[in-house]
């Protein structure tokens, strides 16, 4: 399952984290948008992941070594915080079986600009390798 994100949000409530305006028309608009988008996907997927094998926040914790106050944090970037480390994302891969990929990308790979707008490209979920049935349809040795 692939979930959309739209870009066109309604205003934040005030106990809610701010979006960026989606204005791409400056290097500053568009590293907002990024930093935006990073915190989404990275929380999204780590979220998925671990609803996806029924884990709670503290299973997670306890399998990569990292806190309990970690692991929420990654789940919440949208409210703010560092960024994590490669070295955590790291973890967190391992921690889970998927493979972390980091690497740069054209503004289209991101965006689909429609008639109604724009969107984003869907957040892949990831699959750990074991569960991943396009490796079962190949001859990929385990």
């Amino acid at each position: 399952m692939m979930t959309r994100a739209r870009i066109r949000l309604p205003a934040p409530k005030a106990n809610e984290p701010a979006y960026p305006h989606l204005s791409f028309g400056s290097r500053t608009d568009r590293a907002k948008f990024i930093d935006w988008y990073l915190r989404y996907c990275i929380s999204t997927q780590i979220r998925q992941m671990r609803m996806q094998k029924g884990w709670a926040q503290q299973q997670v914790a306890k399998k990569s070594g990292l806190s309990i106050g970690t692991v929420g944090r990654l789940e919440n970037l949208l409210n703010g915080g560092r960024l994590p480390t490669v070295r955590t994302l790291q973890v967190i891969a391992r921690t889970f079986d998927v493979a972390l990929v980091i690497r740069f990308a054209a503004w289209s790979e991101i965006l689909i600009i429609t008639a109604s707008g724009v969107s984003l490209l869907p957040v892949p979920e990831p699959v750990a390798f074991n569960d991943d049935v396009a490796l079962r349809l190949q001859a990929v040795p385990a």
